[in-house]
């Protein structure tokens, strides 16, 4: 599974052959992790939102490009 984005405390993945809805995946530099969808940001996991408030302004601009990489990796 790629590294889509770096952060300094987590890392984005987007998973092949991985379920609906469109989401992606934040990894913790600690081991945690949880699941953002891509169209509403909601968070499922065991990381709270304030802890991964970058990435979710990053993923609320980036939104097509998340799009995309989902399509590509779930032919």
């Amino acid at each position: 599974m790629p590294t889509l984005k770096r952060f300094t405390n987590c890392r984005i993945e987007i998973r092949s052959r991985d379920h609906m809805p469109p989401h992606f995946h934040v990894v913790m530099s600690d081991g945690r992790n949880c699941l953002v969808e891509i169209d509403s940001l909601e968070v499922f996991g065991e990381v709270k939102v304030f802890e991964i408030a970058e990435v979710i302004e990053w993923a609320s601009n980036n939104k097509e490009q998340l799009m995309q990489e989902w399509k590509k990796w779930r032919p």
